[in-house]
């Protein structure tokens, strides 16, 4: 499956896991999930990791529709909820398309959003010791359908 998440109540963090072709249904499925499970807080911070992301299709309208169901979630939120995004810097599809939801994700209140392709400024970013590495290698992976079977 080439979606994954997984809770850190400790930190708090959600890691989400993108990998192979992400669709549409992908992004709504793994949304859908996170927000129904127990674990779920909408103040963890996000550890995005889309390293291993080799292809997107998805339409800057659903990147909109996702960044304003995640304005809504954090109105009011004491703080701003942290996005680090881990990418692989030479693939310059999944470049465009985090600069297109950072873009869209300026209009969401209380969201702080960014890019790295360094796992150390990611975990420093989210206030975690170590490198992001260190958190990915301690997830229990929750496998999300991506809509394709």
């Amino acid at each position: 499956m080439p979606c994954s998440y997984s809770y850190f109540a400790d930190v708090p963090l959600i890691a989400i896991r993108y990998s192979g072709r992400i669709t549409s249904r992908a992004l709504l499925n793994i949304a859908r999930e996170l927000r129904t499970a127990p674990e779920f807080d909408p103040r963890f911070d996000l550890l995005i990791d889309m390293r291993a992301l080799i292809d997107v299709d998805f339409s800057a309208n659903d990147l909109l529709g996702h960044a304003m169901r995640l304005a809504m979630e954090k109105k009011g939120l004491a703080r701003p909820v942290r996005y680090a995004v881990l990418i692989d810097e030479g693939n310059e599809e999944v470049r465009a398309l985090v600069r297109t939801y950072l873009g869209y994700t300026a209009l969401a209140e209380n969201v702080e959003f960014r890019e790295f392709g360094d796992a150390v400024a990611a975990a420093s970013y989210l206030g975690v010791q170590g490198t992001a590495e260190d958190i990915l290698a301690r997830a229990s992976w929750v496998e999300v359908d991506d809509g394709s079977g």
